[in-house]
């Protein structure tokens, strides 16, 4: 028997026992009106995803917090999730609702400089129904609801705003694998105030499978009545199922670990001089948003 067709069969098998049946998928993120930043907000991703097990890669982007090339991975389903940064070879635990208490926090220990109060918080589900299939998946259209007012109080100074947020989501349950909502979220991460994200994820919590298209439309109106209307697109593109190997799961041995916030050991993490202190990354999209 011919040594090359031996060897190549070998390699085929263990090729074969490292991978699993998976998918591939791209989702596209568009942001339309905002202003200026606005565009920071856009991104397209390339996926693998097993099981419980995800990488998703930032193939572009704008944003600071997830740049291009950067990955996210996850081996539990998004419940512990990494932002992989092969320039630099290091990687840092990647928790958007530990950043927002962080936020939270800081302003609390700004006192009377800056305050943010949440109001009238209300959650509708407005359509539970028959969806148009997308990529050859059955889906169903959610449509929800999202009031609240905001009260910012800035050296004395008071805003109000009344925001109404529209969102309609096609959410397929024929996607079973729980790596997807690494990135194929059904709720949105925090918003800061404890009543209203209840609200929100008792009602969104109830969608059932993974969203393939996520439209949301935010009017903020002042209290001049001016509105401001902002309408944001997240839909996967691609969808193939395949092979995946388990190594594109794995950090790689010689990668270091960077704390989003060493802080001051003495004082606990997150904190200096008696502060809480913003991790980097987050402050970095936070001067984004600013910039609409």
């Amino acid at each position: 028997m011919n040594k090359t067709i031996v060897i190549g069969g070998l390699v085929a098998l263990a090729v074969a026992a490292n991978s699993q049946a998976g998918y591939t998928f791209k989702s596209v993120t568009r942001m339309e009106g905002g202003g200026r930043g606005a565009d920071a907000q856009n991104s397209t991703v390339q996926a693998m995803v097993e099981g419980d097990k995800a990488h998703v890669e930032f193939v572009d982007s704008k944003n600071p917090a997830m740049e291009k090339g950067n990955y996210i991975l996850t081996q539990d389903a998004g419940k512990s999730m990494f932002m992989v940064n092969p320039g630099d070879k290091t990687y840092t635990k990647w928790d958007m609702e530990a950043m927002m208490g962080m936020a939270g926090a800081a302003m609390k220990a700004m006192g009377g400089f800056m305050q943010m109060e949440f109001s009238d918080p209300k959650v509708e589900k407005l359509a539970d129904e028959a969806g148009e299939p997308i990529l050859g998946y059955p889906t169903r259209h959610y449509k929800f609801r999202t009031t609240f007012t905001t009260t910012m109080t800035m050296m004395g100074r008071k805003t109000v705003t009344a925001t109404v947020k529209d969102e309609d989501i096609w959410a397929t349950s024929k996607l079973t694998d729980a790596g997807f909502g690494a990135w194929m979220r059904k709720t949105p991460p925090s918003m800061g105030n404890e009543q209203l994200d209840k609200l929100v994820k008792a009602e969104m919590g109830k969608i059932q499978g993974f969203p393939l298209r996520h439209i949301m439309v935010t009017a903020n109106t002042d209290g001049a009545g001016k509105t401001q209307t902002t309408k944001m697109t997240s839909e996967v593109t691609e969808l193939t199922k395949t092979t995946v190997p388990d190594s594109v799961f794995v950090m790689p041995p010689d990668y270091k670990e960077r704390k989003m916030d060493a802080g001051d050991e003495s004082q606990g993490e997150g904190v200096k001089d008696g502060q809480p202190k913003l991790p980097a990354d987050f402050m970095k999209m936070m001067q984004q948003r600013q910039q609409k």
